[in-house]
């Protein structure tokens, strides 16, 4: 482990300086000009209203974590000693992304030495992927801080500095502060968990010679233990709350399953068949199985269900499985950067600071690649950071991947890089052929793998700048809603969304869905049977297109596509309350308490589905039973924070009190 000297920790300090330059100038250019900066969207939106439950005393509610809890734990104790500020917790992320390139230049000194260590932290710094997701309000600047922190100790402990500094006890203690931080590590992203056979395998043949077998036993063991303290709490918190043993989170099966399905391209975070928004999405992934099965299912249940029929398929099509897989390795190392549910690329070019993004994914890649080839002696090192690599690729590309998934490798792709270009100019100066036409050969083969990796970047930034205009223009719609004058922006991006995506049916319905609050109805009309035209199996086309067609007086052609609409996804039960309401005009009573009692099983709180019962049986002349009902429903409502539902629930409880 070699030693810095004052110069050294200087040059050091520097790399988290110029880190954090970086990540303020992007954080104050995406403030100006990104509108989803103080108004975030799908996982930072639902990773911010978590904090503010858990800051607020609320807390998770009585069921096991969905997913892995720590970064949005982390985020509520901000907003509880702070108050809610978006900006400040994204620049406590730029914070910690700039401590992550210090740490790996410390990783790169302990590998490589200071030239080493001091230009992967550059490299880091100046990585763009990596100072644009620093921003945002998600797990993974978390994750990467503590994956490399994570190398960093264990390769101070194999090394044995610390253990000739503090003698066993002391590498003991540190193993289990390692082991610590990899159990924090798990509980922000279990995928780490993968790295158990590489530590394992490092460990013990890492370890300076002459360690005995049963010290380096005793290493795991208490690795192990360091591990289980910070994940155990985690685990015995789902058992008491929720009743069933879940070791950290419960969407792995359906995560696996998003992955592993014969619809499955490798890039969407999205179960075929449901809805893409967050809340609508885990709500389908509940009731499907649960229609499917009859019966109420567990957080766990539902997990297994998932993860069940992705298992199914793959032993049913195994070859269309290990082509599927094969598609996801070439994506995991695809030279463009892969957004899930944002144009990482269009929203990265509203900073100003955007102008200096040269360092991507393929920059770092191929000499890391090539740099593998000059490890050289130091094999026994570097086969920490490379074993890191390569199993937790594999348990991104079990799965699927978007780009953010991938950054957790970055440092370790940095890292080789910088080691690479040093013993590069090194087999130059001494006028070495063999290193240097290694180090090209491997860099034209991976040069010529990674830019015949898929998507092809015309067509994928075409279609990722159309979907950060669908977002754009959702946002405008939804604000038009409060100051009219957002109307015409929120069109103007549709409708340029619509140029670049032509079949995005979520661009249709949301342009259609202007229009309509516009007043703009014919064309609000035109835009809703185009989406089912388009897409006449996707079930919001056939809902928006009913809505439009009740409103607009033909309920007759309206009844008819709220029925496919049914058809399409018969676990939703707001399509089913729908439906029932239409029914209820055209005097079927009958089926449509029908649709209400299905809609109420599937979602007992569900507000609509009791106000409807509540009418039947009002109707009925069971006024107990209806007052019953609309009490619950009442409290759905507050709970669900509709406010004008709730009104309007009172004003019906206080007819019944008006009754002799």
């Amino acid at each position: 482990m070699a030693t810095l000297t004052w110069r050294g920790h200087v040059l050091l300090g520097l790399v988290f300086v110029v880190a954090l330059a970086l990540r303020l100038a992007n954080w104050w250019g995406q403030w100006q000009h990104n509108p989803f900066f103080e108004s975030p969207i799908m996982d930072e939106q639902r990773h911010h209203e978590w904090a503010q439950l858990i800051a607020s005393g609320v807390g998770m509610g009585p069921r096991p974590f969905f997913r892995a809890p720590l970064y949005y734990y982390l985020l509520g104790g901000l907003y509880a000693v702070f108050g809610v500020n978006i900006a400040l917790a994204r620049l406590l992320g730029c914070l910690l992304g700039a401590a992550t390139c210090y740490l790996v230049a410390r990783l790169g000194v302990a590998l490589g030495g200071l030239g080493v260590g001091l230009l992967a932290g550059l490299l880091m710094a100046f990585y763009w992927p990596l100072i644009y997701f620093d921003n945002l309000l998600l797990t993974v600047g978390l994750e990467v801080f503590l994956d490399v922190l994570l190398l960093l100790l264990l390769l101070r402990v194999a090394t044995g500095d610390l253990a000739s500094r503090g003698g066993e006890g002391g590498s003991l203690r540190w193993l289990l502060a390692a082991g610590v931080v990899w159990g924090l590590s798990a509980i922000t992203r279990p995928n780490v968990l993968a790295f158990a056979p590489g530590v394992a395998l490092w460990l013990w043949l890492g370890m300076p010679r002459g360690v005995p077998a049963w010290r380096k036993l005793l290493g795991l063991l208490v690795l192990a233990v360091g591990a289980a303290a910070a994940i155990l709490p985690v685990t015995i918190r789902n058992r008491v709350v929720g009743g069933e043993w879940v070791l950290i989170a419960t969407n792995g099966g359906v995560n696996f399953y998003i992955g592993n399905n014969p619809r499955s391209d490798g890039i969407a975070a999205i179960v075929p068949g449901t809805r893409p928004d967050w809340q609508g999405g885990y709500e389908d992934t509940h009731r499907i199985p649960e229609l499917e099965l009859g019966r109420k299912l567990s957080e766990g249940e539902v997990s297994r269900y998932w993860r069940d029929r992705a298992v199914a398929w793959i032993r049913a099509e195994p070859l269309a499985w290990l082509k599927l897989t094969l598609h996801k390795f070439r994506l995991f190392w695809s030279p463009v950067e892969i957004g899930n549910n944002q144009s990482i690329s269009f929203f990265a070019r509203l900073s100003p600071i955007s102008a200096i993004y040269w360092i991507g994914f393929p920059v770092l890649a191929c000499p890391a690649v090539a740099g593998i080839a000059l490890v050289g002696r130091r094999w026994r090192t570097w086969a920490l950071p490379v074993l890191f690599l390569l199993l937790y690729m594999g348990s991104v590309v079990l799965f699927f991947c978007p780009a953010r998934y991938r950054l957790p490798i970055v440092p370790v792709l940095a890292l080789l890089a910088a080691q690479g270009a040093i013993r590069l100019v090194e087999a130059l100066r001494t006028r070495r052929a063999k290193p240097v036409l290694a180090y090209v050969a491997v860099m034209g083969l991976i040069v010529a793998f990674l830019f015949t990796n898929p998507p092809e970047r015309a067509m994928f930034e075409r279609k990722s700048d159309g979907l950060a205009h669908v977002n754009l223009g959702v946002l405008y719609g939804l604000r038009a809603r409060e100051d009219p004058q957002q109307f015409e922006p929120a069109i103007q991006h549709l409708q340029k969304a619509l140029e670049l995506r032509p079949d995005d049916v979520t661009a249709r319905i949301a342009l259609g869905s202007c229009y309509a609050l516009a007043r703009r109805m014919a064309e609000a009309g035109e835009q809703f049977r185009l989406a089912v035209a388009h897409q006449p199996e996707y079930a919001d086309s056939h809902l928006y297109l009913a809505r439009y067609l009740e409103v607009t007086g033909q309920p007759e052609e309206a009844g008819q596509h709220y029925r496919q609409a049914v058809q399409l996804a018969p676990a939703r039960p707001d399509i089913r309350c729908e439906l029932a309401n239409i029914l209820i005009k055209r005097g079927s009573i009958a089926e449509a308490e029908e649709q209400y009692r299905t809609a109420a099983w599937l979602a007992p709180d569900y507000p609509e589905a009791l106000t409807g019962l509540a009418w039947i049986h009002e109707r009925n002349g069971q006024i107990p039973e209806a007052r019953r009902l609309l009490q619950r429903a009442l409290e759905a409502a507050r709970s669900a924070g509709n406010a004008q539902l709730a009104q309007q629930i009172e004003a019906r409880l206080r007819q019944y009190e008006q009754r002799p």
